[in-house]
């Protein structure tokens, strides 16, 4: 099942997307924009989790599970 948000293209579980702009804050990891991920979950109801593959200064690159909303990510499409 697909799965929208707001303005973005639907997406399933498994689907690679891209953030579209920096992500995170005080609750959410950080997550830099252009970042390429991985839809893990796409529930009917709340919020999508994508897992990012992220280059951070301190730690090299890391992979982190970030909750999205609408307009935070795009679909890639192949």
């Amino acid at each position: 099942m697909r799965r929208t948000l707001g303005s973005m293209a639907a997406v399933r579980e498994g689907d690679g997307v891209v953030a579209l702009k920096n992500i995170g804050g005080v609750i959410r990891e950080p997550v830099p924009a252009g970042a390429p991920g991985r839809v893990v979950k796409a529930p009917f109801l709340g919020p999508v989790e994508v897992l990012f593959e992220v280059d951070d200064f301190w730690h090299g690159r890391r992979e982190v599970t970030v909750q999205v909303q609408p307009g935070e990510i795009a679909a890639i499409r192949t």
